[in-house]
């Protein structure tokens, strides 16, 4: 849908594609209706997993996870989180950096420290063989991956 509009908006067209079409526009209007709903429903669960996230990374114990300290982290985090979506315009820009590290760390570079971690120490020579590419992948993978990331961020990669 998104090349869809593209083609009828031509190169100029806004990065949040629906933002292109008319408000009058009854389809459009649809659409941002159901990616409201959408956002309200999912965000819930996404920003959970998020918060307990943050919580394990910083290793967080677990006697002190109580109702008031979770609220008052999900509050902080909410906060965070609030500021830095309100502070950006392109909407653009964070799909761009998002694709570029989060798809570059999905395709490259997670699939790659899996396999060494089963092979482990006890890996044949043929694993071993395998894990040297792999790696190679995975490095190449780091390169495409930040050169888009850097794209992302000056805007070139438009």
């Amino acid at each position: 849908m998104g090349i869809a509009g593209f083609l009828t908006f031509g190169a100029h067209s806004s990065s949040f594609i629906l933002n292109n079409y008319a408000t009058t526009d009854t389809l459009a209007t649809a659409c941002r209706l159901g990616i409201i709903v959408a956002i309200l429903f999912t965000y819930p669960i996404v920003f959970v997993g998020v918060r307990d996230g943050i919580l394990d990374l910083v290793h967080f114990p677990n006697e002190n996870k109580t109702d008031l300290n979770l609220n008052l982290i999900s509050t902080l985090v909410l906060i965070i989180l609030t500021v830095m979506a309100s502070s950006f315009t392109d909407l653009g820009i964070v799909l761009s950096f998002g694709g570029a590290t989060l798809a570059t760390a999905v395709i490259y570079i997670f699939p790659v420290l899996m396999f060494w971690f089963a092979i482990g120490t006890d890996a044949t020579t043929r694993q071993k063989q395998e894990l040297s590419f792999a790696l190679a992948l995975m490095m190449f993978g780091i390169v495409c991956g930040t050169i888009g990331a850097i794209l992302a961020l000056t805007g070139n990669g438009e």
